[in-house]
């Protein structure tokens, strides 16, 4: 796969490898495109669901899409080394967000406990480069 925009995660099982956003500046009220890259490391012994939020500069959530990786079309119980995942969503913004910059934050967790999957070197997810701008 070739990503826009690179990533470096690794949750153990599977690495966040790269990402696409379409398009990166929005209208509050319209929904944007995430494309999540991920390469199988070990692979999973359960499904987790991947979650994406749309934070602003200190930290409050706008938005966000949770759902099982290709809207339940590839579970990570299924994943394996060496295999790659491309993982598509669509995340609505919300009428009411004040324009500005805003981040995306990634990251796998439990769909029955919320628990999340820790990335190796510290957290339970990870912050993406690119700034999204809401107008």
């Amino acid at each position: 796969p070739s990503p826009a925009h690179s990533a470096t995660a690794n949750f153990g099982g599977a690495s966040l490898i790269g990402y696409d956003l379409n398009p990166q500046t929005v209208e509050a009220g319209q929904p944007l495109t995430l494309t999540l890259y991920w390469r199988g490391e070990t692979g999973f012994d359960e499904s987790w669901a991947v979650f994406a939020h749309l934070l602003d500069a200190s930290g409050r959530l706008w938005a966000q899409r949770d759902q099982l990786p290709g809207k339940g079309e590839f579970p990570t119980g299924s994943w394996v080394g060496g295999e790659y995942i491309r993982d598509t969503r669509q995340i609505l913004i919300p009428a009411d967000t004040p324009p500005g910059a805003y981040r995306l934050e990634v990251g796998l967790y439990n769909p029955n406990t919320f628990k999340r999957v820790p990335v190796i070197g510290g957290g339970d997810a990870v912050i993406l480069d690119a700034s999204i701008t809401i107008r």
